[in-house]
C-alpha cells in the first residue's frame, strides 16, 4: 500500500499514482491518498489515477487503521493467505484483529472537525 498527500512539490499525487501503476509489479498496489483538498474535482481525479480512498486531513487514525486492514485483508484473498496467516501477521506487527469496514468504495473519509463560529 503507498499513502500519499496530493500537494507535493515537483510531481503531485496524481501524476504520482499514474506513473506508479504503470511500474511491473504496482499496478495492483493499493494507493490512499491524505489531502486537504475535498472538492470533487479532486475526488473524481484520484479516482481516474486509480487511488482507491481519499481521506481528508487531519484523517482519522481508527478509519486509517480499518483501510489498512481491509487492503491487507484483501491482499492476503488475492494471494491465498490462510486467515490464520492473516492474524498471526496482524500480531506479530503488534496490532490486535480489529472490525474491518465492509463494502467501502472509493471516497472521501474525513475525521470529525469542530468549527467555532463567532468570537
Amino acid at each position: 500500500m503507498v499513502l500519499l498527500d496530493l500537494a507535493m512539490p515537483r510531481m503531485d499525487g496524481f501524476a504520482f499514482a499514474g506513473l506508479f501503476h504503470e511500474l511491473p509489479d504496482c499496478g495492483s498496489v493499493p494507493l490512499i491518498a491524505l489531502s486537504g483538498y475535498s472538492s470533487q474535482t479532486y475526488r473524481a481525479r484520484a479516482w481516474e489515477v486509480g487511488i482507491r480512498h481519499y481521506l481528508l486531513k487531519p484523517a482519522d487514525p481508527e478509519i486509517l487503521r480499518d483501510l489498512l486492514d481491509q487492503e491487507i485483508i484483501a491482499t492476503a484473498a488475492l494471494t491465498s493467505l490462510s486467515a490464520d496467516t492473516v492474524s498471526r501477521l496482524a500480531l506479530e506487527f503488534g496490532r490486535p484483529k480489529r472490525r474491518i469496514l465492509h463494502g467501502l468504495t472509493p471516497q472521501m473519509y474525513s475525521a470529525p472537525m469542530t468549527v467555532t463560529v463567532g468570537s
